[in-house]
């Protein structure tokens, strides 16, 4: 085995890495993102006016991390 060869096998081996720790990301992200979702809500803000409870702002939050990640909505 050459050293181009040792060389091409590592960058494989470490391109299935990233890949799968991307994978791995990706789909806890989503986990996360449906757990926030199933507890998203409304609450009364100032002067009774609607506001998201905590739990769909955290939602939004991941939301944009996941846009960030994929590049496209999730």
């Amino acid at each position: 085995m050459s050293d181009m060869d040792a060389t091409i096998g590592n960058l494989r081996a470490e391109i299935l890495k990233v890949l799968t720790e991307r994978r791995l990301l990706i789909n806890t992200l989503l986990e996360t993102l449906d757990y926030f979702e199933s507890a998203a809500d409304v609450v009364d803000g100032d002067y009774g006016i609607p506001q998201p409870n905590s739990a769909a702002v955290m939602a939004e939050v991941v939301r944009t991390v996941l846009r960030k990640v994929v590049g496209t909505e999730p």
